[in-house]
């Protein structure tokens, strides 16, 4: 039989867990309140406006998620109402995503005035404001070749099935997202190398080859997932874009470059694709050559293809002359003009 101090200490220990599991409870309340307050989902239709999105905006500083309907279409390709012309775009070809981003501090305007046009070939449109961005996400039916074109207010977007009429050079700008790459003076090798693979492509507007990236936006493509893009696009070339950084010398500086010995072709081989890109860049930009070299394992994507490949290294971030040069657009455009000036050259 329990003695009244047992059933008092009994009682205690009772309380003491419903409080406990009290406060748990609340805790878990607040925490889900919390995510509700951050992130608020609307639903706006193409042509009528069925909730205040502007209100919505006014009451949240950001991660506001809205819908688009795309049931309806309106017009030829896909108009976006934009107040920058800064605008970045993406087209995951692995995952059939495009993605548009407009740098934006309000929202409101994005929130208010949607994309229209012709969704016959994109799934669902998802607006997202983030307090520094307005992006749109759109998951495609098939991978297309993206063109924007800006007309006064807005960016309008055609899309094409991917052209083999000049041979295609897949271009990929190393890194991404989490994966920053090398770091030093202040740049990050994973911005560097995108800025010259679109600048890259925008001297090759003209020539008698087409360059494709495996990504226009700051986000990360696996090596498995270049090897797929090669495959997707049909891709005649392969070119990976990085930075040097030497940790024990800060003096290093120059450009080297990795290619694949295992495959050849007659008249052409991965050794020769490597040694005509790294001389055409080392002279537009009167660096020096310093290692042309045959790829480790490491270099998965160089070790599988079976089509012309390469690894550029642009330089040593590391060298403060050499990270100075990097970070100036005029030599950007000095390595990009060697590099299309190589291609050129490539039956």
């Amino acid at each position: 039989m329990e003695t009244v101090e047992q059933v008092y200490l009994d009682r205690i220990k009772l309380m003491r867990i419903t409080a406990a599991l009290f406060v748990t409870l609340c805790a878990a309340l607040m925490a889900l309140m919390i995510t509700y307050c951050n992130k608020k989902v609307v639903v706006i239709s193409n042509y009528e406006e069925e909730i205040s999105s502007s209100e919505v905006a006014a009451k949240t500083k950001n991660n506001v998620t809205w819908k688009i309907k795309t049931s309806a279409s309106k017009g030829s390709n896909i108009h976006i109402p934009v107040e920058s012309t800064d605008i970045e775009y993406d087209m995951d070809y692995v995952n059939k995503i495009f993605t548009v981003k407009i740098p934006d501090d309000k929202g409101k305007f994005y929130m208010e005035n949607v994309p229209y046009g012709d969704f016959e070939d994109v799934k669902d449109v998802t607006g997202r404001f983030d307090g520094e961005y307005v992006t749109y996400t759109m998951p495609m039916n098939r991978p297309l070749e993206p063109k924007l074109e800006l007309t006064g207010e807005e960016a309008v977007f055609s899309f094409a099935s991917i052209s083999h009429e000049k041979p295609i050079v897949l271009l990929d700008p190393g890194h991404g997202g989490n994966a920053i790459g090398n770091k030093a003076g202040g740049l990050l090798e994973k911005e560097v190398v995108l800025k010259i693979a679109r600048k890259v492509e925008e001297l090759s507007k003209d020539k008698d080859f087409k360059v494709i990236l495996t990504r226009n936006i700051d986000r990360k493509v696996g090596m498995g997932e270049c090897i797929s893009i090669v495959n997707i696009v049909k891709a005649d070339y392969y070119i990976s874009l990085h930075l040097d950084v030497d940790v024990e010398d800060s003096k290093t500086f120059g450009m080297r470059a990795s290619y694949n010995a295992d495959y050849y072709r007659d008249g052409f081989e991965n050794v020769d694709f490597a040694d005509k890109l790294l001389r055409s860049v080392v002279s537009s930009t009167a660096n020096k050559a310093v290692e042309l070299f045959e790829a480790g394992e490491e270099e998965l994507v160089l070790k599988v293809l079976k089509i012309p490949a390469a690894t550029l290294y642009l330089g040593y971030i590391s060298n403060t002359s050499e990270a100075g040069l990097l970070s100036e657009d005029a030599y950007i455009e000095k390595i990009a003009r060697g590099i299309v000036d190589a291609l050129s050259e490539c039956e």
